[in-house]
Formats: structure tokens, C-alpha cells, sequence
């Protein structure tokens, strides 16, 4: 997906419908993520991840989430704070202020205050990769207790998206080293390199 330089929205990279044209057909408010499955639009990250886990387990007999009522609650809580909070409200204010505000002077002020509010979130994933530790199976690097699940490739995401924010990279590794495992542990799996070669995009820590 792209962003239309002149604000109108987003459109597929290959160009094949405007940013109109993806609002009428994807998604109603122009926005990602979106899937399209034999015809039925899947939108929010909740529906999309739910999707792809059950995918995941009707094809390789592995379930992306847990089994565990309160394990799986845990992985919902998780898919909520990363998009509504993380990524709905501080990478969104980041990259665009101006839908918080029509006052241009105002705009580096939000983002500013974004990029702080990054650096909080990010000491709070590192935190609860750390208390997941001390609770029953868990394990080191994984946001889902003790088992590897779909919520631990979406918090991935957030790892490379560090690059985007002045100087959040420098000292990524030592400042939340739970967090550095987790992505290690995305960046083993085949699909991983895979998609970022599709994507034309390197490894972390390659």
C-alpha cells in the first residue's frame, strides 16, 4: 500500500484502484490493514490476526493462538493495546499529526510528544515480555506466555518501525532486550524472510 502524496488517501502499490476506489471497495475509511479472502473484506488488525491464526492451524495443525482461555483473552488484550493505542494513537500522531489537528504550527509539538509516548510504549512491551517470564510456561521473548503466537509477529512489527522515529534506534537492543529476543525469534521463521524479500526489505539482525 501507498499514501497518496496529495493527502487523498491510500491506494495498492501496484496502482490498480485509486484511493476512492479503495475506500469504496477495501475499507470504508481508506485506512490498512486490510484482507481480502474469496471476496469478503477482513478489516483491523483483531480480524485480520484471528483470521490468519486459524488459517495457520485448519493447514498446519498449529494453533497462532492459544488454546487458554485466559492466555488467549491475554493475546485479544494484546492485539488491542498495539493497534488502538500503540500504533491508533502514537505512530498515527507521528506520522500524522494533521489528523489530530487543522493548526500546522501545532504538528511538531504532536509529534514530539509521539515519539515520547513510542518510547513509553515500547518500555511497556519490554515490561510485559518480562513479567510473562515469571508466570506459568512462560518464556523469555514471548508475548504470549509459553507458546509462540500471532501476537508475537504483530509486536515485530513495532520492533522495525523503530527505524521511522529519530533516534529510537540507538541502543534498541540493550534498553529492551526482551523485546530484541522477541524479534530475533520472528526473524528465524521462513515466512518472515520471505515476506521481507517480497517487501524488498532486509532482516534486523541479520
Amino acid at each position: 500500500m501507498e499514501m497518496d502524496p496529495a493527502g487523498a488517501g491510500i491506494y495498492p502499490r501496484d496502482k490498480s484502484m485509486t484511493p476512492a476506489e479503495y475506500r469504496a471497495q477495501i475499507h470504508p475509511d481508506g485506512k490498512v490493514s486490510a484482507l481480502v479472502v474469496d471476496g469478503v473484506v477482513i478489516t483491523e488488525m483483531t480480524g485480520v490476526l484471528t483470521y490468519i491464526a486459524a488459517l495457520a492451524e485448519q493447514q498446519y495443525g498449529r494453533a497462532w493462538l492459544p488454546a487458554n482461555a485466559v492466555l488467549r483473552a491475554k493475546a485479544y488484550e494484546w492485539i488491542a493495546w498495539l493497534s488502538g493505542t500503540l500504533h491508533g494513537a502514537a505512530f498515527l500522531a507521528f506520522w500524522r499529526p494533521e489528523r489530530f489537528t487543522g493548526d500546522e504550527g501545532a504538528f511538531e509539538g504532536i509529534r514530539a510528544k509521539a515519539a515520547k509516548d513510542i518510547r513509553g510504549h515500547y518500555d511497556r512491551i519490554e515490561a510485559r515480555l518480562e513479567a510473562n517470564e515469571g508466570s506459568a510456561g512462560g518464556a523469555r521473548g514471548l508475548a504470549g506466555g509459553g507458546e509462540f503466537s500471532v501476537v508475537d509477529v504483530f509486536v515485530y512489527l513495532f520492533w522495525r518501525w523503530a527505524k521511522h522515529v529519530e533516534g529510537l534506534e540507538e541502543g534498541m537492543v540493550e534498553r529492551w532486550p526482551r523485546f530484541a529476543e522477541l524479534a530475533r525469534r520472528v526473524e528465524r521463521l521462513e515466512g518472515t524472510k520471505v515476506a521481507m524479500d517480497i517487501e524488498g526489505q532486509g532482516l534486523w539482525f541479520s
